[in-house]
């Protein structure tokens, strides 16, 4: 995920169209994370100005999609949150820097490699980050009644 960001934040630097404008950003599902990657800490010469957000995972994640409850997903889930805060797993598999485990939200902190970060939520805090998403004009946040 973070690799993400930094390469849509390297591709906006990159365009002379976007150089000293305010811009505006939609993000989809996954896509919110690094919108807002590219709103608290893309320095590219312009502004994030509005947001919109379509279901988008900012609190995390913490089953498999349609997976909730039953023995298969129960054991499913188990081994994942067994193995998310891995290093592999963080490298290799996009969800897992957004996986948040409320049941050991220490480990969640120490070892999830993304989230933790977006959302100001480690001790040191970023301030920048924060200002910078509390400098937009308008959000619009916009939540799936049967998001899985």
């Amino acid at each position: 995920m973070k690799t993400q960001g930094q390469t849509a934040c390297a591709n906006l630097k990159a365009n002379p169209n976007f150089a000293g404008k305010d811009i505006d950003i939609v993000g989809l599902s996954q896509g919110n994370l690094i919108a807002r990657d590219l709103i608290q800490n893309c320095d590219f010469g312009g502004s994030v100005k509005r947001y919109v957000s379509i279901a988008g995972p900012h609190m995390g994640v913490y089953t498999l999609p349609n997976c909730a409850d039953g023995f298969i997903c129960d054991t499913v889930n188990w081994f994942t949150r067994f193995g998310v805060y891995t290093s592999l797993a963080q490298w290799f598999v996009g969800p897992a820097g957004y996986f948040k485990d409320a049941g050991s939200y220490k480990s969640y902190l120490n070892y999830c490699s993304y989230l933790p970060d977006l959302n100001n939520e480690k001790a040191t805090k970023n301030a920048t980050s924060k200002q910078r998403f509390a400098n937009l004009d308008k959000v619009m946040l916009v939540m799936f009644s049967n998001d899985t």
